[in-house]
């Protein structure tokens, strides 16, 4: 799925069930943002990960909640805090919480994320791959209830 197709999806969600995305207040990322998040993290991030950061942002999203960019953020942990903790391991960037204590992100392969999602368990640390990349994924699992 490109952008384009994704905000089209999210426009139809809005028109179809507005109450989805209700009272969601965005945390868009600046490029100062998003650069500390790169420098803080040793990271490349993927193209569509960025533009979601910074033209839709962080925060509640639909069904799922995304890990903000920015660090003051009143809501919930930014991404530089969660990814710093030692419950993520050296080749995964998380970017939104299961609500089990497991995690998705990405597979980092050194200083790059890879452009699939991941799921991290908690328990034993195995990370399963979700078989779609982050807007599909967004679309899948943010805008349609489970």
């Amino acid at each position: 799925m490109d952008f384009a197709d994704f905000v089209a999806l999210i426009d139809e969600t809005r028109r179809l069930h507005p109450w989805w995305l209700a009272g969601f207040e965005p945390m868009r990322a600046t490029e100062e943002d998003l650069d500390h998040v790169r420098r803080e993290l040793s990271i490349s991030l993927p193209a569509d990960y960025l533009r979601f950061m910074s033209e839709i942002g962080g925060g509640a999203f639909g069904f799922m909640d995304i890990f903000p960019a920015r660090s003051d953020s009143p809501q919930c942990d930014d991404v530089v805090a969660v990814n710093s903790q030692s419950r993520c391991p050296a080749n995964f960037y998380a970017f939104a919480p299961v609500g089990t204590g497991d995690l998705w992100g990405f597979s980092r392969d050194g200083d790059e994320a890879i452009d699939g999602v991941f799921f991290l368990d908690h328990e034993d640390g195995s990370l399963t791959s979700e078989g779609m990349g982050f807007l599909d994924f967004l679309a899948a699992n943010a805008l349609r209830p489970r």
